[in-house]
């Protein structure tokens, strides 16, 4: 017998250092109203003031490239990036990112029980069956559980519907989100 990729959804995962003055970033840029999160502060970042970080990421972009298939004619590209405040209690309500084609988190803070990212499964008939697994695995899972750490990345498909669990700590979760479209 044969097994064969079928569909297949990529998670990427990286570690970076980035040494960025968040606070700064805060105090230049507006709030962003009518978003995901949910008793967090989120804010939008100018590309210019991100450029170590936009630059380690470009760096991967044959990569992305490569595995999409995508034209040579196609480049990607940052098309926006905004950070993530959430002090404790706050979260992220499940959302997908719209006009562009993979996107990510980066992490720069992240206290234990501070809520982990989780990604669900694309099909809305997954998790509706009546039958029990012995263990859930890549196969039969609806969700997909990653505990955050500090100075990690992760990108992935824009249509993966995700969310982010409601910080239990005491103290703020700090991340960074982005998209990347293909022009």
């Amino acid at each position: 017998m044969k097994v064969l990729d079928c569909f297949n959804i990529f998670l990427f995962e990286d570690t970076l250092s980035i040494k960025l003055d968040i606070l700064n970033l805060f105090n230049e840029n507006k709030i962003r109203l009518g978003t995901s999160s949910r008793k967090s502060t989120q804010f939008d970042v100018n590309l210019k003031d991100i450029k170590e970080f936009t630059t380690l990421v470009k760096k991967h972009f044959p990569y992305f490239k490569e595995k999409l298939l995508i034209q040579d004619k196609h480049k990607f590209f940052f098309k926006n990036a905004f950070v993530n405040i959430n002090p404790p209690n706050g979260y992220n309500i499940p959302h997908m990112h719209t006009d562009c084609i993979l996107t990510g988190v980066y992490y720069f803070k992240v206290p234990s029980n501070s809520g982990n990212l989780v990604l669900k499964h694309p099909s809305p008939c997954k998790g509706l069956d009546e039958y029990h697994y012995k263990y859930y695995n890549y196969f039969n899972s609806t969700l997909f559980n990653i505990k955050p750490s500090e100075k990690k990345l992760y990108i992935f498909p824009n249509y993966l519907e995700h969310y982010v669990e409601p910080n239990d700590s005491n103290e703020n979760r700090v991340s960074m989100s982005f998209n990347i479209g293909v022009k």
